[in-house]
C-alpha cells in the first residue's frame, strides 16, 4: 500500500480516536456533575484539628487567611468552571498561608488543600439551604481534621455576601438565650468574617457555621 496513503489513514484513525476521547471525558463530565447535588456551587470547608478551643480559634485564623486571598481571586468569575480553575491555580497559595498562620500560632500540624467532590450534610446559609448531598468544594484540613468545621460558598455568592452581618453591641452580648438556641460567641462576631445569625434566634449571634459532619 502506498506509504502516503497509510499515513493518511493513521491520521483518520488517530483523529476518531481523540475525537472519541473527547466525547468520552465530555460524558464523564457530566455524569458528574449529574451525580452533584448543585452543579453551579462551589463550597469551601475548613476542618480543624480537634474540638480544643486552641484547634478552633487557629481554625477560624486559618479561615480568614484563606478567604483574604480567595475573595480577589475569584472576583468576575462567570462559572464554576471558571471559579474551579481559578481555585486550583491558587492552592500552592492557599496552603502555604494555611501553614503559615499554624506555624506563627505555634502549631505542627500539616495543613492540605484540596480541591474535588465531598459530601455534606443538609445546612442552611441564612436563607439559602442545601440538601445533603455530594458537592462541589475546596477542602483546607488541619491536622487530623478531626474537629468541627467551618463551611460557606465561595461560587457563586461569595461566604462575604452572606456572612458580613453588623451584630448591635447590646444583643451581641450578655443577652439570655430564648431556649432551644445555641451558645451565645460573642467574640466571634468581632472578625472579618462573623457567624451568621442562629436560625429562629434573632438577635443572637451564634457559631452557626460550625458544626460537625
Amino acid at each position: 500500500m502506498n506509504r502516503k496513503l497509510i499515513t493518511g489513514w493513521l491520521l483518520i484513525v488517530l483523529g476518531l480516536g481523540q475525537a472519541g476521547g473527547g466525547v468520552l471525558l465530555a460524558a464523564a463530565a457530566r455524569a458528574e456533575d449529574a451525580a452533584l447535588a448543585d452543579p453551579n456551587l462551589v463550597r469551601i470547608h475548613v476542618i480543624a484539628h480537634s474540638d480544643s478551643p486552641e484547634e478552633q480559634a487557629l481554625k477560624l485564623a486559618v479561615r480568614d487567611a484563606v478567604l483574604d486571598r480567595l475573595r480577589p481571586a475569584l472576583s468576575g468569575a462567570r462559572s464554576r468552571a471558571e471559579a474551579e480553575a481559578r481555585i486550583a491555580a491558587l492552592l500552592p497559595e492557599l496552603e502555604q498561608a494555611a501553614r503559615a498562620v499554624a506555624a506563627a500560632w505555634g502549631a505542627a500540624h500539616p495543613v492540605r488543600a484540596e480541591l474535588g467532590t465531598y459530601a455534606f450534610p443538609g445546612k442552611g446559609y441564612g436563607d439559602l439551604y442545601l440538601p445533603a448531598g455530594r458537592y462541589r468544594a475546596l477542602r483546607i484540613l488541619i491536622g487530623d481534621a478531626a474537629g468541627a468545621n467551618f463551611w460557606c460558598l465561595v461560587y457563586p455568592s461569595f461566604c462575604y455576601t452572606i456572612r458580613e452581618v453588623q451584630v448591635p453591641p447590646t444583643e451581641a452580648v450578655g443577652t439570655t438565650l430564648p431556649e432551644g438556641c445555641a451558645d451565645g460567641c460573642a467574640g466571634s462576631c468581632t472578625g472579618r468574617y462573623p457567624e451568621p445569625w442562629a436560625e429562629g434566634c434573632p438577635g443572637i449571634c451564634t457559631a452557626g457555621c460550625v458544626s460537625p459532619l
